[in-house]
């Protein structure tokens, strides 16, 4: 799988590009801290009914998460979304490299 680093993901945030942010962590995980603009989409069962709800096949996804990010993004590439991509080292680099998380969720 694909992968981005902490340095091109803050770009891509700062330019305002067009992407899906994934944290698929546990809910309660996400509750406590989170990148900003995310969206939870923990691993479950249930993946890839709520996938369908806020992606679109095109979208341009960065996932990020616990260990099992890889069999996350493995779901979602099984299921027609191609364009994934991994955050190297995930949330514990975002923060060590001067990433910053909140734990206000955003309601469209």
């Amino acid at each position: 799988m694909d992968t981005i680093s902490v340095a091109e993901l803050k770009k891509k945030l700062d330019d305002f590009e067009l992407m899906a942010l994934l944290d698929v962590r546990p809910a309660e995980e996400y509750q406590k801290s989170h990148i900003a603009s995310s969206i939870s989409l923990p691993l479950s069962e249930k993946m890839q009914q709520e996938a369908k709800v806020f992606l679109k096949k095109e979208d341009d996804i960065i996932i990020y998460g616990s260990s099992d990010v890889e069999e996350a993004a493995s779901r979602l590439k099984k299921n027609g979304y191609p364009k994934l991509r991994i955050l190297a080292g995930g949330i514990t680099v975002w923060l060590s490299e001067g990433g910053t998380v909140t734990n206000k969720v955003s309601m469209g």
